[in-house]
């Protein structure tokens, strides 16, 4: 029984020491590397002068709008293939100034073009050093060097500067076709050094007229810079990714830890017991087996602990299990439990989210009545429109069958109808319900009677994260992720979701095939 014992303990450790190699290894440098759906757009703007002849002066200075975007257009194991457009307009007449475009191949691990030691982004754990750089925004290989450290929003960053280069722009200048233009390029990043992220970004450009190598005539003088909202966005998400490395660096780790010297420990105290309580312990054994199953689901999945504080806090709020607790302290715990609720359900969003996004999102199809299923959705939400005063409508319901996976199609309507009861007026709050039917498909639309939504803002509702209040002190909460579930929902049943907004309301429409 020693024997057995040793060697399952040997294999604990064994076990433990290859989870830790895999972890350190593997998951770690997962998340410093480039995601196979890699995408980033850079909004730049920025003044500029330019010449609408060869040989002219230059025209009056003009502000531009300047936006990269890039994107993984393929993919093969860890090399990506990247394409990359850069598109500089005119802020008032919309005129195309500048358009450029390439497509890269990269390594996602290290960050290099295929084939050379340049690199497309910064590795993680930048040094203090130079790199040499090929991206598309910068245009042309250059050397970044190490100027400073700094901060930005209290976050840590190292300002980069690029050594000063002159290259051919020809082709950037269709307007000026057979002339020869090069181009002086200058620019500066500010890097978050643990991630590698880019914080911030200034680029500067002076291009002028070549004949026989020698400069001749000006083209166009200017630069621009990261717009606020980029440098904002990118801050949160560096100090996001921060505190994700942290527990994937320190708390995990210290759970693999206390699970392999509990596992030891319970081996041991097994090996000690005698005969007639070795059921008993096989039982705890059981259990501890589920627990490690949890404790497993901990580490890869960062939601489960939220389930025993929900527990816990109901254990607190009933008198008859742990005694009573004073006004401030039940006030305290149910505040608790409500924000390990609104954490959770975040959690299970970005994880519906992801599987979207990885084509792991199934869904199983069953037959319901239309006029059943909005039936039950509305009653579920009778008492919080009867306590807040908002008349509800619902019209056209029909008893027609639909093959849909209710159980999603329910959460579309209650993103939709939470949005539309935060969103109506505290007085005459209005809700209304439609339904369409027709040969091959089913229509449902909601109304509110909230306030409008610009028609530019309307086709961003459905991205992730996106939302029309930005600012920390916004009066309604949310993650931005509900409707980017709506759609995703909507589109794997074959359907389409939209909005419509006016002064008078605001209407989400999504269509689900019959078939």
């Amino acid at each position: 029984m020693i024997q057995n014992t040793t060697k399952l303990i040997l294999g604990i450790i064994i076990i433990s020491i290859t989870v830790n190699v895999y972890w350190f290894s593997v998951v770690i440098p997962e998340q410093f590397s480039l995601p196979i759906d890699y995408s980033r757009s850079t909004e730049f703007f920025g003044r500029d002068r330019i010449v609408d002849e060869y040989g002219g002066e230059f025209l009056e200075e003009s502000k531009h709008k300047r936006n990269s975007i890039e994107r993984v257009v393929q993919h093969d194991e860890n090399i990506l293939n990247i394409k990359a457009e850069i598109v500089s307009k005119h802020t008032i007449d919309d005129k195309v100034v500048f358009n450029a475009f390439d497509t890269y191949q990269v390594d996602r691990i290290s960050k290099k073009h295929i084939g050379s030691d340049l690199y497309y982004a910064f590795p993680a754990n930048v040094e203090k050093t130079s790199y040499d750089f090929l991206h598309p925004v910068i245009h042309r290989p250059t050397t970044m060097q190490y100027v400073s450290t700094e901060t930005i929003e209290d976050l840590e960053v190292y300002l980069f500067e690029c050594k000063p280069s002159i290259n051919d722009n020809s082709a950037a200048f269709p307007q000026f076709e057979g002339r020869t233009i090069f181009v002086e390029y200058s620019c500066s990043l500010w890097i978050e050094p643990v991630t590698g992220k880019l914080i911030n970004m200034e680029i500067g450009w002076d291009n002028y007229f070549v004949i026989e190598d020698q400069r001749v005539h000006a083209t166009q003088l200017g630069g621009s810079s990261a717009s606020e909202i980029f440098v904002f966005d990118a801050v949160k998400l560096a100090k996001y990714q921060l505190q994700i490395l942290d527990i994937y660096q320190k708390i995990v780790p210290l759970i693999f830890v206390i699970i392999t010297g509990l596992m030891v420990l319970i081996v041991t105290f097994i090996d000690r017991m005698n005969v007639a309580t070795r059921k008993k312990i096989e039982t705890e054994l059981e259990i501890h087996k589920q627990t490690n199953e949890f404790t497993n689901m901990i580490s890869h999945e960062l939601k489960t602990p939220l389930t025993p504080i929900k527990g816990y806090c109901e254990m607190l709020i009933e008198p008859n299990l742990l005694g009573p607790l004073s006004k401030d302290q039940e006030d305290a715990v149910i505040k608790i439990k409500k924000e390990s609720s609104h954490l959770l359900n975040l959690i299970e969003k970005i994880l519906l989210v992801r599987k979207m996004e990885t084509n792991l999102f199934d869904i199983i199809p069953s037959e319901v009545f239309v006029d059943e299923l909005v039936s039950e959705i509305c009653g579920k939400y009778s008492k919080e429109l009867s306590d807040k005063k908002i008349d509800l409508e619902i019209n056209g319901l029909e008893h027609t069958k639909i093959k849909i996976d209710a159980g999603l199609i329910e959460q579309v309507f209650s993103n939709i109808l939470n949005n539309a009861i935060d969103f109506v007026p505290q007085k005459d709050g209005k809700i209304q319900i439609q339904t369409r039917v027709s040969s091959d498909q089913i229509t449902f639309s909601i109304s509110n009677n909230g306030p409008e939504i610009p028609q530019k803002e309307l086709e961003n509702l459905f991205k992730k994260f996106y939302q029309l209040d930005t600012s920390l002190t916004r009066p309604h909460e949310g993650s931005g992720l509900g409707l980017a579930i709506c759609k995703g929902v909507v589109e794997s049943h074959g359907g389409k979701i939209w909005a419509e907004s006016d002064p008078y309301k605001t209407t989400f429409t999504f269509t689900i095939p019959r078939e």
